[in-house]
């Protein structure tokens, strides 16, 4: 009974994680795996597989378009990372200060774009931003004399129109971790701090920043993964391409291109196998980084 009960007692964790690891095998492990095998397939259905070899990769690297959604992709998630870490590390600041009257309805309200949904905020942009006079952004410039923008169809700001939506709905989500951040830090340090006559700016620039700088690389971390993986605002903003179509090609709107509309999942396959270890190699080193920074 004894012997029986010492059994259980080890068995029931695994148990009951158990039905995790099963699902993470079938929807996370599997796909990756099956992945992998069709990149180096040229697949007419799923059901007729011809090996081919590294001839999707030799293909790819040899394709113009995937340096510039390359390019893009790259380009996009850099402004993402800026934006979310400068931008989201001064509104929680300025979020957590005690003195600062109705917290939480600032709180809430940069934090409501989370909650729309990426077709309906891609929507109401496409009203801000459309090319003609009627649009809220050209009409509000011709009041200063400006001409009307082609926001969404110009190779100039296309790009930079899916920047904006995209930063728009994440800036919310990393201010609330650095607002989480900030407001784990020991008050003590800061109390020694301002008896020892450290101005506000030196407070934030040797105790603050250092004791933030885990949060600062989990947030660059996450904004470059969920960026590398860019689709759906592009799809929303330019579902037909238009003149700009190459300008705001990314690596997720490439593979969703050749999977789904030139039915080459071998090649799309073989994209997405590129995405997932650029996404790995950079995640790595940010990871690096941080460990370099708690070991200061």
């Amino acid at each position: 009974m004894g012997k029986r009960h010492i059994l259980t007692k080890k068995t029931a964790p695994y148990v009951f994680i158990s039905p995790f690891f099963i699902l993470f095998a079938i929807f996370m492990v599997y796909p990756i795996i099956y992945s992998v095998v069709l990149s180096f397939h040229d697949v007419k259905q799923l059901s007729q597989l011809n090996f081919i070899g590294l001839g999707n990769y030799k293909l790819l690297f040899d394709t113009p378009r995937f340096y510039r959604a390359l390019y893009n992709t790259t380009y996009y998630a850099a402004g993402m990372c800026l934006l979310n870490v400068i931008l989201g590390f001064l509104i929680g600041l300025m979020l957590t200060w005690k003195h600062v009257p109705g917290t939480s309805f600032y709180r809430a309200s940069v934090f409501l774009p989370v909650l729309v949904s990426t077709v309906i905020a891609g929507a109401v942009f496409r009203l801000i931003l459309v090319d003609t006079e009627g649009g809220f952004l050209n009409y509000l410039i011709g009041r200063f004399g400006v001409p009307p923008q082609n926001w969404l169809d110009s190779p100039r700001w296309a790009l930079k129109s899916v920047l904006a939506l995209g930063f728009w709905r994440s800036l919310g989500l990393s201010t609330v971790y650095f607002i989480g951040g900030f407001q784990s830090l020991p008050d003590d340090l800061y109390e020694a701090a301002h008896i020892d006559g450290a101005s506000p700016m030196q407070q934030l620039r040797y105790l603050t920043i250092p004791l933030m700088r885990p949060i600062i690389a989990f947030v660059s971390i996450v904004t470059l993964i969920q960026a590398y993986l860019v689709f759906t605002e592009v799809f929303v903003l330019n579902p037909t391409g238009g003149s700009a179509r190459d300008t705001v090609v990314t690596l997720g709107y490439y593979l969703y291109e050749s999977a789904f509309r030139f039915f080459k999942l071998g090649y799309g396959a073989a994209i997405g196998v590129v995405m997932t270890l650029i996404i790995v190699v950079l995640s790595i080193i940010q990871l690096k980084l941080l460990g370099v920074f708690q070991n200061e």
